[in-house]
């Protein structure tokens, strides 16, 4: 017999992307969303129903009968809403649960709940880092956790997967294109020898999301997503481009001078916070993608879509 899953938030960027990776053939799968008209192309083989995680009663109707919860919803940018979607949403989703039959549920937050965005030297972050969230996003995602976990007594298994910087197609927000146009058009860009990012391309994050489905050895919290040299990644994006990069090494002198004197635009390039996966890697072995082929498959849906010129 088929496990009937339900998702939310799949109208989103990772849910979009989730239903390439979902087996109808193993899986019910019910799409949940307050505005249905999102959902009418290419659905053949899932099933649609209404839920707004600011109303219970729609809630507790769509948990009907399923068996394992996707929870993709969330506020990112609304600050009005975040508190109101992230937490008090995540509140009336528990309290839905417990009038279902679901028995597991696989939640996405982001590695920003840990609070460490920054560090002018080598720091490595793991799922045992404390939490300290610095802005009310990274204090809401943080608060659903918590939730989750403290209102469980046993009743559900729960995977609670923390993605870093995740790039793909059909992404919302315009930041690593704005960085591929400008290394296609040759712009000088800044930055240390032992500046770090640390990306995630989305087909890899639907990797993981449907290995949880089917695993049921495993709880709790994980990182997702690689960490590289920033020089090196940009050098990447320029070869796949077919450009020469430009690009100029901050000695390290002046970047603890303008550390010293508070000036903060240069922070991402000097950046060595490292978000450990090595968890997840004992989980599930290497990506499916990497950023690497992820690079190569968000490049050709840029310029498809005349994205990147």
């Amino acid at each position: 017999m088929k496990k009937r899953v339900i998702i939310t938030g799949a109208t989103g960027f990772v849910g979009k992307n989730l239903l390439r990776f979902l087996d109808t053939a193993h899986y019910d799968i019910t799409l949940m969303s307050r505005d249905l008209t999102k959902l009418n192309e290419n659905l053949f083989g899932f099933s649609v129903v209404y839920g707004d995680l600011n109303d219970k009663n729609s809630l507790k109707k769509a948990f009907e009968q399923q068996d394992i919860l996707i929870n993709l919803a969330a506020e990112v940018r609304n600050q009005e809403k975040l508190d109101q979607t992230n937490v008090q949403g995540t509140n009336n989703l528990i309290e839905a649960v417990k009038y279902s039959g679901i028995s597991k549920i696989i939640h996405l937050s982001s590695v920003g709940v840990v609070g460490k965005s920054y560090s002018p030297v080598s720091y490595l972050v793991d799922e045992l880092e404390r939490p300290t969230p610095q802005n009310l996003y990274e204090q809401t995602k943080l608060k659903s956790e918590e939730a989750l976990f403290n209102q469980n007594n046993g009743a559900y298994q729960l995977v609670v997967l923390r993605p870093t910087n995740v790039f793909g197609e059909m992404h919302p927000f315009n930041a690593l294109n704005n960085l591929m146009t400008k290394i296609q058009h040759q712009k000088t860009l800044l930055g240390t020898k032992e500046a770090k990012v640390n990306y995630l391309y989305v087909g890899d994050l639907c990797q993981v999301i449907t290995f949880f489905l089917t695993n049921d050895s495993s709880n709790g919290v994980f990182h997702v997503g690689d960490s590289m040299n920033l020089i090196e990644f940009y050098r990447l994006i320029a070869k796949k481009l077919g450009v020469k990069l430009h690009c100029y090494y901050l000695p390290n002198f002046l970047r603890d001078f303008l550390d010293i004197i508070k000036i903060t635009k240069l922070r991402v390039v000097t950046n060595q916070i490292i978000y450990t996966d090595l968890k997840l890697k004992n989980e599930i072995g290497n990506y499916e993608f990497g950023v690497d082929k992820g690079l190569d498959l968000t490049i050709d849906y840029f310029r498809k879509n005349n994205l990147l010129k």
